[in-house]
C-alpha cells in the first residue's frame, strides 16, 4: 500500500492497523526531526508521540507527499513546543525577577533592583508603542504569533490571510519592528 493510500485508510480504520503500519514506516523520521529540534531525547519522544496521535484526527485528502508532509508536521509540532517552552521560561524568569525586584532591607528597597525593573517596564512599553506603528496586517500577525503563541495555520484561520502572506507579514513585521526600535535608540 502506498503512503498516501495508507494515510487515507487511517481515518477509516477502527482497528488501528493502518496507523501502526504508518508508525512503523516513519517513526525514525519523526523521532529524528524531533531530536534535531528539541535537543533532548525524552522531549523528542513525547513530541513524536503527539505527532502520531494527531494523525487520528487529521484529514489527509490534500496530502500529496506523505513523507514531506509528516516532516513538516513534526517540525511544526517541535517549534510550537519550543515556543511554548520559551514563553514559560520567560514567564518564570519574570516572576522570579519580580520577586527579587521587591526585596526590601530594613531601611529601604534596593535601588538597583528598582531601576532595573523600571528600565524593563519602560522597554516593554516602548516595544508596545512600536508594534502599534506597524502596518495593520503585520501588527496583527506579530501579536498573534509572538504574544498569543499562535502557529502559522492558526493565524491563517483567524485572519483569513494565505499561509505565505502570514509568513511574509511576520517576517516583514519583525524586520520593521527591529528598525523602529533601532531608530528610537538613535
Amino acid at each position: 500500500m502506498s503512503d498516501e493510500d495508507l494515510l487515507n485508510a487511517i481515518s477509516k480504520d477502527d482497528t488501528g492497523n493502518c496507523l501502526s503500519e504508518f508508525y512503523g514506516r516513519y517513526r525514525h523520521l519523526v523521532l529524528g526531526v524531533c531530536i534535531k529540534y528539541m535537543k533532548d531525547t525524552d522531549d523528542a519522544k513525547d513530541i513524536a508521540m503527539q505527532v502520531f496521535e494527531k494523525l487520528i484526527l487529521t484529514d489527509f485528502t490534500e496530502v500529496l507527499n506523505a513523507k514531506a508532509w509528516l516532516y513538516t508536521v513534526a517540525r511544526n509540532q517541535c517549534l510550537m513546543a519550543l515556543r511554548k517552552k520559551d514563553s514559560t521560561i520567560i514567564r518564570m524568569d519574570l516572576t522570579e525577577n519580580k520577586d527579587r525586584m521587591f526585596m526590601e532591607s530594613k531601611d529601604s528597597v534596593h535601588p538597583y533592583l528598582n531601576n532595573h525593573a523600571a528600565e524593563k517596564e519602560e522597554e516593554l512599553q516602548r516595544l508596545e508603542r512600536k508594534i502599534e506603528m506597524l502596518e495593520p496586517k503585520q501588527k496583527i500577525c506579530i501579536e498573534l504569533f509572538y504574544l498569543k503563541n499562535k502557529c502559522y495555520k492558526e493565524i491563517e484561520e483567524i485572519t483569513g490571510y494565505s499561509l505565505n502572506n502570514v509568513k511574509s507579514y511576520i517576517q516583514n513585521g519583525k524586520r520593521n519592528l527591529k528598525l523602529l526600535m533601532i531608530a528610537s535608540d538613535e
